[in-house]
């Protein structure tokens, strides 16, 4: 085995090690919220009491299964910094100390941008959304909400948006340890925007243009500060260098 199959299989061994870690983290998280995750699903009924709906099930396993899916994601969003810290660690090894501080303070704020993102879904745009769709269904349809579709949806739609407002941030990080610059970003503006709009679509209808606009307008403007902040700072490294 030469030098180059034995740095794969290393990097291979410390992704496989971090993805435990990380299971291991959520299955745990997952177990513990399994038995209190009826108080989950009373606080993610709210929404649906100004429309005069209850939920139903269609399968005897429905109910197990939903809250199997909702005791998972409280995992995820708990152990999130856990879950950070190994993508971090990982994409980024064998660290410097001034390099340490720079990824605790990333997973803090990594964090604080993903709840921040699940909350602003659940309580900003989730109720237009839900609004928007019942009112546009009744007019030709009677609405009879599944528990599992109901709850998996807004479980589902409130990760996304914690996701998408974690990328600009995650992108910054990536810029100030060099491993992509200012001038990749700017190429890669357009195809951001697509993704992100992809995603969107695939929870937001398209025909509800302000709450698609409400979510991605902030997460391009964050997007466009990391740039010029990734450019100032490459900018100042030139001036070090030339000045050397």
């Amino acid at each position: 085995m030469n030098e180059k199959e034995i740095a794969v299989t290393e990097h291979l061994e410390e992704l496989r090690k971090r993805i435990i870690i990380s299971l291991v983290s959520i299955t745990v998280a997952s177990a513990i919220a399994y038995s209190k995750i009826i108080l989950l699903i009373e606080f993610m009924m709210k929404p649906l009491r100004g429309l005069n709906l209850e939920l139903v099930f269609f399968s005897l396993t429905e109910g197990f299964i939903t809250r199997f899916k909702l005791a998972v994601l409280v995992g995820i969003v708990c152990m999130s910094p856990i879950i950070f810290y190994e993508i971090i660690a990982f994409i980024i090894p064998g660290l410097k100390k001034k390099e340490k501080v720079l990824l605790y303070c990333s997973i803090f704020f990594l964090c604080v941008f993903f709840i921040s993102g699940i909350l602003f879904g659940y309580i900003i745009l989730l109720p237009y959304v839900l609004n928007f769709l019942m009112n546009y269904s009744q007019s030709y349809l009677n609405p009879i909400l599944s528990g599992s579709m109901y709850l998996g949806f807004i479980g589902a739609f409130c990760l996304v948006i914690g996701v998408i407002f974690i990328i600009p941030l995650l992108l910054l990080i990536l810029g100030l340890v060099g491993i992509i610059n200012s001038k990749i970003l700017r190429k890669s503006r357009r195809y951001m925007i697509l993704g992100l709009a992809a995603i969107e679509l695939s929870f937001i209808p398209a025909t509800d243009m302000l709450t698609f606009f409400v979510v991605i307008l902030p997460v391009l403007v964050i997007y466009e500060i990391a740039i010029w902040i990734i450019y100032f700072i490459e900018k100042r490294k030139m001036k070090k260098i030339d000045l050397e």
